[in-house]
């Protein structure tokens, strides 16, 4: 019952963005590079549209992998991780959305990203704030400046 739309931010103007964003009821912003995404999100200007929309309560923010990380402060913690040092040069501004007051770290029960998590958690004690690792069952639910984890495994 739903209308979904899909969105590229390389390829959309920002105002069509915005326009889009207002009108919907959620956004959704899936993984991969979590410094291209951050600094894509920062280029476009979409970052503070959808914080904007968020902290106005006109929309509902989800993320997948990538797309959870970026609600933090920081994403800083992500410049040890495998496979993002080509995106590195990409920016010089690692602040997240800071809409939540943690970090993120998904993926934490999976095989193939124990090596990228092992770089990562090397690095962990640079960091302030306190860190969540999630299952691929798990969510953060955020709610009036209050967190809550939520399983959608079965018991």
């Amino acid at each position: 019952g739903f209308e979904t739309v899909d969105v590229d931010l390389r390829n959309l103007p920002v105002r069509e963005f915005a326009r889009l964003a207002q009108d919907a009821g959620l956004i959704h912003v899936c993984g991969g590079s979590v410094l291209y995404l951050n600094a894509l999100l920062k280029r476009t200007g979409a970052d503070e549209i959808i914080k904007r929309l968020v902290l106005d309560e006109k929309i509902i923010y989800t993320g997948t992998s990538a797309g959870s990380i970026v609600m933090a402060p920081s994403v800083e913690l992500y410049c040890y991780e495998a496979g993002e040092e080509e995106f590195i040069s990409e920016t010089n501004d690692f602040s997240g959305f800071g809409l939540i007051d943690i970090l993120i770290l998904p993926h934490a029960n999976r095989e193939k990203h124990i090596g990228d998590n092992k770089n990562i958690i090397r690095h962990v004690p640079k960091q302030s704030l306190p860190i969540l690792l999630l299952h691929d069952h798990q969510a953060l639910l955020v709610q009036d400046k209050k967190w809550e984890l939520v399983s959608a495994r079965e018991r």
